[in-house]
């Protein structure tokens, strides 16, 4: 920085701290707010969000002099990554309710930085033309993923026919008590065995038990296996949900993530919880619906299992366990031995990653 630029600082930094504060100036926060002006309209990305005049930005006199410098130049947004840590706000760097005499000072270097380029312009240095963090959630949405119910027949799926149908745009399996189950049996999907995935179904269920299976096998048939089973990941489902949201494996090691769960598996060990998710299992049963439907959102990718339901994760599963662990597989829905009960999908998509 050369001598002229530092002349400059130090007869700002000088005026700024000789201020005093608002009330040795007679003037409130309140009377300092209604001189704010309001902000240019935010573009997509500038949305502000929460803090005192979140929706205004300080009247061009508020320090003399240094107006070509304004931090709040629309196009750095709401905030310079240099104030946001230092919990200033979108004033200018006069405003009080933002740290008094610090928060101006703090504002001002923001200032410097961005008008020398200081700061770098990849959209983490706080350029208002790059977004702010992820999109936000919408369950509806499905770009990039393909529809693997027709809607009106079970056509690429397999199972036993006297349990499942396709009516009303869902699969439905049901059992009664003229037509019991003897044991669990799955309707299968034979339009491949992916890998890396996202799958969103939607389901309602009435009684016992059901799931999602993915990276899964079918067994072949003898003994206490019929001909429609299988062994592999589940997404659980339960209508008392005592297990909904958990992370299953069917025929295999059992209960690897239960509800707000994150789970780690280590090569030839068991399960160990790494975490517990903001919300408890309780917290995260309030989110399921019963007698209504319900989404899942599961996302495999490599070793990694995650269980999303109406929004919320629920379980993650890390599998580093080589020998039982599997990277790809069969997808399927689950009847579950038990008393007369009817499980409904619909909206059943797939993306492959």
């Amino acid at each position: 920085m050369n001598k002229i630029v530092l002349g400059v600082l130090f007869a700002v930094v000088t005026s700024v701290a000789a201020q005093p504060p608002l009330a040795a100036r007679g003037e409130t926060p309140a009377a300092f707010g209604r001189r704010c002006i309001p902000a240019p309209t935010p573009t997509r990305w500038e949305t502000r969000v929460g803090g005192p005049g979140a929706d205004c930005v300080a009247p061009p006199s508020n320090i003399p002099d240094i107006a070509p410098h304004r931090a709040q130049d629309t196009r750095w947004g709401p905030r310079s990554a240099v104030v946001a840590p230092l919990r200033r706000g979108p004033h200018g760097a006069d405003c009080a309710p933002w740290g008094g005499t610090s928060g101006r000072l703090a504002a001002l270097g923001a200032t410097l930085d961005f008008h020398h380029g200081l700061l770098g312009q990849d959209g983490r240095g706080g350029r208002g033309d790059g977004p702010r963090g992820a999109d936000p959630l919408v369950l509806g949405d499905h770009a990039g993923f393909e529809s693997i119910f027709d809607g009106t027949s079970l056509k690429g799926w397999d199972g036993d026919p006297s349990f499942w149908r396709a009516e009303n745009r869902e699969i439905v399996g049901e059992s009664t008590d003229q037509n019991p189950l003897k044991q669990n049996t799955f309707l299968i999907w034979r339009g491949g065995e992916p890998a890396d995935f996202e799958l969103k179904v939607e389901f309602r269920m009435n009684s016992t038990n059901s799931g999602v299976q993915i990276r899964s096998v079918q067994l072949p048939p003898g003994g206490d296996v019929g001909k429609w089973v299988m062994k592999g990941y589940q997404a659980d489902i339960d209508f008392a949900n005592q297990y909904t949201g958990q992370i299953y494996e069917e025929r295999g090691r059992g209960f690897l993530a239960m509800r707000g769960q994150a789970v780690y598996v280590p090569d030839g060990g068991r399960p160990k919880v790494i975490g517990n998710l903001q919300q408890s299992a309780d917290e995260l049963k309030a989110v399921i619906k019963t007698n209504d439907w319900n989404q899942v959102h599961l996302v495999a990718r490599g070793n990694t299992i995650v269980q999303i339901l109406n929004g919320a994760v629920t379980s993650i599963v890390i599998d580093d366990d080589s020998k039982n662990r599997a990277l790809g597989g069969l997808l399927g829905f689950q009847m579950h031995v038990g008393p007369p009960m009817k499980v409904e999908f619909r909206n059943i998509w797939l993306k492959k990653l």
